[in-house]
């Protein structure tokens, strides 16, 4: 059963190359399965949203990114335009090439074979997009989670750290957390959910997740679901830096939601202000900005063929 036309984003270095290879591996079924294939190699950072929306100004039958987390969520980023795919018709495809692969986590393990087979069949999975609106107005969506504070501070501290990066996403994050904690303050912010009184506390870290796992395998959401319309809300509140540093571990396991000082909410919105206009969002391991910013749900789901 062939199909007309795929359109592709790739992104060489993810994964300290193996987004080439992944690339170099996936080509002969790809052709053999398409009429007409159409791709980008993205050369440099940040090129990947215009890159995915030169691909999407010919209205492919499908748009599949390779690459990392970060590919990812700049493809998506280019895929979407007010809250809505640029081309509805258009089926998102996503082959994991990352050093840490988070979102790729919640899925069975990617074999080429299997992966082409559910792309020409567009065997899909429904996913809840999320989004961030800053105080300028400028938006952003993510697919698997956003935070701020401390883990934005240690994704700061990692993003240019390639040498970590070839020993895979839990060693780069977690040797730059361990770093982070000699430096990072906590900051006093306040949480609105919903229509819920807001929460003013000392914060150390807050997750806003669709998915599960991030920093390269913390389990900081475990019961979230992407497909049930809400995000998972896990918060960090009021620790003492010592306290931080043996506590943050349990994240692993995702032990952590046991602890009195971790707050484990769900919600369709989040808004938080916080008392310094230093504190950084990050979202899907790419730095955005830095609050106050409102995070929620888009109203309609993604398919996405993984």
């Amino acid at each position: 059963m062939r199909k007309k036309r795929i359109a592709i984003i790739i992104n060489p270095v993810a994964g300290g190359g193996r987004g080439r290879k992944a690339w170099d591996v996936l080509q002969a079924g790809l052709r053999a399965l398409f009429d007409d294939i159409d791709f980008r190699i993205s050369n440099r950072v940040g090129d990947i949203g215009d890159l995915s929306i030169d691909l999407l100004a010919a209205k492919p039958d499908y748009f599949l990114v390779i690459g990392g987390d970060g590919t990812l969520s700049e493809a998506l980023n280019g895929f979407y335009k007010d809250d809505k795919p640029r081309v509805p018709k258009t089926q998102f495809a996503y082959f994991n090439a990352g050093c840490g692969g988070d979102f790729a986590r919640l899925f069975p393990h990617q074999y080429v074979t299997e992966f082409l087979n559910r792309l020409i069949h567009g065997t899909s999975q429904q996913t809840n997009i999320g989004k961030i609106q800053f105080a300028d107005k400028r938006v952003r969506y993510f697919i698997n989670a956003a935070s701020c504070g401390f883990s934005a501070y240690v994704a700061k501290l990692s993003e240019n750290s390639r040498w970590l990066k070839k020993l895979g996403g839990t060693m780069n994050y977690l040797f730059h957390s361990l770093k982070g904690m000699l430096s990072y303050h906590p900051q006093k912010v306040s949480i609105r959910l919903d229509v819920q009184p807001p929460i003013n506390a000392e914060m150390l870290l807050l997750a806003i997740c669709n998915g599960q796992y991030f920093g390269g395998k913390m389990h900081v959401a475990p019961m979230a679901r992407l497909d049930d319309n809400l995000l998972d809300v896990v918060m960090f509140l009021d620790f003492s830096k010592v306290a931080a540093i043996f506590k943050m571990v349990k994240i692993y396991s995702g032990s952590h939601v046991h602890e009195k000082k971790v707050h484990y909410r769900q919600a369709k919105k989040v808004e938080i202000y916080a008392d310094s206009s230093a504190m950084l969002v990050e979202a899907d391991g790419q730095l955005l900005g830095s609050l106050p910013a409102t995070f929620e749900l888009l109203p309609q789901m993604l398919k996405i063929i993984v």
